[in-house]
């Protein structure tokens, strides 16, 4: 899923939401429902799983994967069981 999300900051400060994409994998969150199903059944009904949620404060998310000396280094990403990136 990658969400898309264009903010524009009002003069009083607030934050609006101006625009708000999701595109998913479909065949990708079927495989993921269906295993999450499955580790249900064998939790008596629990999943196992939370949200985790990762925030950057002020600092724009571009800093993450753009800035030369502090960014994610993809060179050291191999193909992953979910593809290549950075796994946490």
């Amino acid at each position: 899923t990658i969400n898309i999300v264009k903010l524009e900051r009002g003069v009083d400060g607030t934050i609006n939401i101006v625009k708000l994409e999701r595109v998913q994998n479909r065949p990708l969150w079927e495989e993921y429902v269906s295993v999450r199903r499955k580790v249900a059944e064998k939790n008596g009904g629990d999943p196992n799983e939370a949200e985790m949620w990762h925030g950057t404060r002020e600092a724009s998310p571009e800093n993450l994967y753009k800035d030369e000396e502090c960014a994610f280094d993809m060179r050291y990403s191999a193909q992953g069981f979910w593809g290549r990136g950075s796994y946490f």
